[in-house]
């Protein structure tokens, strides 16, 4: 595409079952081409994990592209 540039946003949020006690919530860096409103949901794609700790506590991040 001449002169042209794809727009490539990072978001991150939570990823979480509802409807079942307790709720599962994992934190997750999506990537996508257009912007969402907060609270949205969307579907993605897993691609990955970052194994992080914070405070020494394992904290680990999904990595996740959208897809329509």
């Amino acid at each position: 595409m001449a002169g042209g540039h794809n727009n490539i946003l990072v978001v991150y949020g939570k990823v979480g079952e509802s409807g079942r006690s307790p709720v599962v919530s994992l934190q997750a860096v999506i990537v996508l081409q257009t912007q969402v409103d907060r609270g949205s949901v969307i579907k993605c794609k897993m691609t990955g994990v970052l194994k992080l700790l914070d405070s020494g506590e394992q904290d680990d991040t999904l990595i996740a592209v959208h897809f329509n």
